[in-house]
């Protein structure tokens, strides 16, 4: 989506977990091809990062 984002010329798409639907971020890209800056990025919501114990990680 390009409305609503925080970062001017960057898209967004919420990140989900594929095993769950769990919200755990967004993905940011450069809708400028042109840009030397970053192309890509995430930012990720802490609270949701989970341990390698978790049941749904294997």
């Amino acid at each position: 989506y390009s409305d609503a984002t925080w970062f001017p010329s960057y898209e967004w798409t919420i990140c989900l977990c594929p095993h769950c639907g769990t919200h755990l971020g967004w993905y940011f890209q450069s809708g400028n091809i042109q840009s030397k800056s970053f192309k890509s990025f995430v930012g990720i919501v802490l609270d949701y990062v989970i341990s390698g114990d978790c049941k749904f990680y294997r």
